[in-house]
């Protein structure tokens, strides 16, 4: 209140009449430059939100996108791992199965070289105690003699076989 005592009316009048004009001055010159400063600049940060908000929905969109491309590119190769394994599974069939056949192929080969063989060597036996009945015989029918003779010459002759083979 004391500097309300100190200014006399007629300097309040004049500093209100100054800060009137001055006011009236700078409306006319400086308040629409002002405001029009302000107004762009609102205007332009609020384009820049309209930029960014849209940015924003391209971002949101290309991340959909590439999203979807890359579950697109897992249920693939995801296909493509069942189809190879698949594949895999039925090789190992058909391999296991030639294999079975071949194997089955050559036990029947050697099945029938073991008979054929037997066979032979069958022929073979056979031909021996031919030839071997044969030979006793003949010793037999040329030294008959007596009984006893003939059972000392079978066993000379059995005696001997120990030897020939």
């Amino acid at each position: 209140m004391e500097i309300l005592r100190l200014l006399s009316a007629s300097e309040i009048v004049a500093h209100v009449v100054c800060f009137l004009i001055l006011l009236a001055i700078l409306k006319a010159l400086v308040w629409k430059r002002l405001l029009g400063l302000i107004d762009k600049r609102r205007e332009r940060i609020a384009s820049e939100f309209r930029n960014i908000d849209a940015a924003r929905a391209v971002v949101d969109k290309m991340t959909a996108e590439y999203n979807a491309k890359l579950k697109a590119i897992d249920e693939t190769a995801k296909s493509r791992i069942r189809e190879a394994l698949g594949e895999a599974e039925r090789m190992v069939f058909d391999m296991k199965k030639m294999a079975h056949i071949e194997a089955k192929k050559i036990i029947d080969e050697a099945r029938a070289n073991v008979r054929y063989e037997a066979a032979k060597a069958t022929e073979e036996v056979k031909d021996r105690i031919i030839d071997l009945v044969m030979r006793a015989t003949e010793r037999v029918i040329e030294e008959r003699i007596t009984t006893e003779e003939d059972r000392r010459i079978v066993g000379d002759f059995l005696a001997n076989i120990d030897r020939m083979q």
